[in-house]
């Protein structure tokens, strides 16, 4: 049985139940007349119950928007703005150690400032790293980088000296020769 409530909404009425039928007792057409249920605005049915999105209604000007058409102005109205705070992110896990360096090992000196600005060019604003401590010499975790001695300290391979250079703390003639 189907109900036509205005000129854009109508209601399916669909049973599961044999009993409940339109020549059931228990059936009553006057909760399902247009007169009873008078809808002014239609519930967008995505938005509806447990989307995480909230409850938003369309005018029935708003919602008389057939295929083809354009959309209405307000259209973007109807939808939760966005939380930036909340926002889905991207990264990349990258030790610093693995950028090429002059000293055998990478650094955080030039060629990580570059990675720095290329995940910003490419939208990522996560760059996540092993610890940096350096490995701990306990028994049978030699070399783990998650087994270091103090967790205040750093790896002093991963300090760029020639950043150091760059800000004046040593001079060229400081630096050790590339490998």
């Amino acid at each position: 049985m189907a109900l036509k409530l205005n000129s854009s909404l109508s209601l399916l009425i669909s049973t599961l139940s044999p009993n409940l039928s339109s020549n059931s007792s228990s059936f009553s057409p006057f909760l399902f007349s247009p007169t009873h249920f008078q809808s002014k605005t239609k519930i967008i049915p995505f938005l509806q119950n447990n989307c995480p999105m909230k409850s938003a209604a369309l005018s029935t000007h708003a919602a008389e928007v057939d295929i083809g058409d354009d959309l209405p102005f307000d259209y973007n109205d109807i939808f939760p703005k966005a939380d930036l705070s909340e926002r889905r992110r991207a990264g990349v896990m990258l030790h610093p150690t693995l950028f090429c360096g002059p000293h055998d090992i990478g650094d955080l000196g030039e060629k990580a400032f570059r990675f720095i600005d290329w995940l910003h060019e490419v939208g990522c604003s996560l760059w996540q790293v092993l610890p940096l401590v350096p490995p701990g010499r306990n028994a049978n975790v030699e070399g783990s980088p998650y087994s270091g001695q103090d967790v205040n300290c750093g790896k002093t391979l991963l300090i760029s000296v020639e950043e150091l250079v760059k800000d004046g703390l040593l001079t060229k003639e400081e630096l050790p020769k590339p490998v």
